[in-house]
């Protein structure tokens, strides 16, 4: 966001596929923007989603070797406890590499309006969808569980996530009577899927409208 009195502001955008690679890249962009003779302060806004809690009906073994923390901010592949932190702590030291003095200020709300002076987003929701079916990535799951909540303006939270999730199932015509979406992953001892309502969704993207769902089933997607 845009520098005010030697401070800038890192805002989390939730892509499930964001690399050490990308971020600095950002912090290149970043270092050419702000003054090298004046200390940088670096807050962070990770409120796009609901501070992190466990998933319900997750167990204690999940964090973070099966699950991490869903964060906006997060490098891919990182299940650690502090995925946000890790982030920061790297573009902190890339900034340094590049001459910029910065440290690590405190939580901000960036306004809805603000300019970014920088940002990164090479990354697509079919690149995310590919990549989670491929692997069973739960950590990129979970991230776009938020993410369909927030693109149907539902809060992003787990009762918001499940909803959001919900709603579309059924505006595609699949019945969800007995289903229970209490996370995004699947690793939820709380979830509840038929047999029935999991042949009819790859029914629906296979058959009935393929060409939308197709990244589904490209080459090496689908396990």
């Amino acid at each position: 966001s845009e520098p005010s009195a030697g401070r800038i502001v890192l805002q989390g955008g939730g892509d499930p596929l964001l690399t050490k690679k990308n971020v600095k890249e950002l912090a290149v962009k970043t270092a050419a923007l702000v003054d090298h003779t004046q200390p940088l302060v670096v807050d962070t806004d990770l409120n796009r989603f609901a501070p992190p809690t466990n998933g319900p009906g997750w167990t204690k073994g999940y964090v973070p070797s099966v699950v991490s923390p869903v964060s906006p901010l997060a490098l891919y592949g990182d299940y650690t406890r502090t995925p946000a932190e890790h982030v920061v702590t790297l573009f902190l030291q890339e900034l340094t590499h590049l001459g910029v003095t910065a440290t690590q200020g405190s939580e901000f709300d960036v306004a809805a309006d603000a300019i970014a002076i920088a940002s990164v987003s090479p990354h697509t929701v079919a690149d995310a969808v590919h990549l989670m079916l491929l692997d069973s990535e739960n950590n990129v799951a979970e991230i776009l569980f938020r993410q369909v909540a927030l693109a149907t303006m539902h809060p992003a939270t787990w009762q918001g996530a499940s909803e959001a999730a919900i709603a579309n199932l059924n505006l595609l015509g699949i019945n969800t009577m007995n289903l229970t979406l209490a996370d995004g992953s699947g690793v939820s001892r709380s979830d509840r899927l038929t047999a029935m309502t999991l042949a009819n969704v790859l029914r629906l993207t296979s058959t009935t409208d393929p060409a939308r769902f197709s990244v589904m089933f490209e080459p090496g997607a689908m396990p």
